[in-house]
């Protein structure tokens, strides 16, 4: 389907919304390797009759980690995947006649996941490429350079902060596993402490 004659109803953007959320699992799938595999709390026991990822995967347990690892460029790209098809559908939802209240719920939950990614993605590799609208050919990628942390860290507080805004603190049974507002202040109050920003820590975490 073109995008073209998608995003015209509320239906659809649900549907842009499922699809990102589609993309948090190949995302926290392997979340292991580059969090729990770099510290004490895992190790690897492989089958010594087939090894399956093991170069790859032992790269990260030992710190032996270089840019041709595989999982590497994996994490990247899938990010920067999911991260798109956010701005596209932020994008397109910012002029949309859906109904107020659809909207406000929708764009908050898309905001939320776009803090979600460059969270992940800040700490995993320092400064990384910030992109918050859609590229209008190819070429303009190459104009693309790494933005420092702290910009980075900024766009991160300003989408929690409006997605704690515009999200509900429930839904119904059938919503039930979106992000709510909790969520929003929850992962904010996070940011604040991987920051050592202290008193906003506890102020929003309360």
């Amino acid at each position: 389907i073109s995008t073209d004659i998608f995003y015209q109803n509320q239906t659809q953007f649900e549907q842009a919304l499922n699809g990102v959320y589609g993309q948090l699992q190949q995302i926290t799938n392997t979340a292991y390797l580059g969090q729990e595999f770099m510290s004490d709390n895992t190790t690897l026991d492989f089958n010594p009759l087939d090894r399956g990822g093991a170069a790859g995967w032992e790269a990260f347990e030992f710190s032996t980690v270089n840019p041709g690892n595989g999982e590497v460029a994996a994490l990247w790209n899938n990010h920067y995947s999911a991260m798109y098809n956010i701005n596209y559908a932020l994008e397109k939802l910012e002029t949309s006649t859906i109904d107020a209240a659809a909207k406000s719920t929708i764009g908050g939950q898309l905001k939320f996941i776009r803090a979600y990614h460059y969270f992940n993605l800040v700490r995993y590799f320092g400064d990384v490429v910030l992109v918050t609208k859609t590229l209008k050919n190819p070429n303009e990628a190459f104009d693309l350079v790494k933005s420092p942390q702290a910009e980075v860290y900024k766009q991160i507080e300003a989408d929690l902060k409006d997605a704690a805004n515009l999200l509900p603190t429930t839904y119904p049974a059938a919503g039930r596993g979106r992000v709510t507002k909790g969520a929003a202040l929850s992962l904010l109050g996070k940011v604040y402490l991987t920051l050592k920003r202290y008193p906003e820590a506890v102020s929003t975490l309360k």
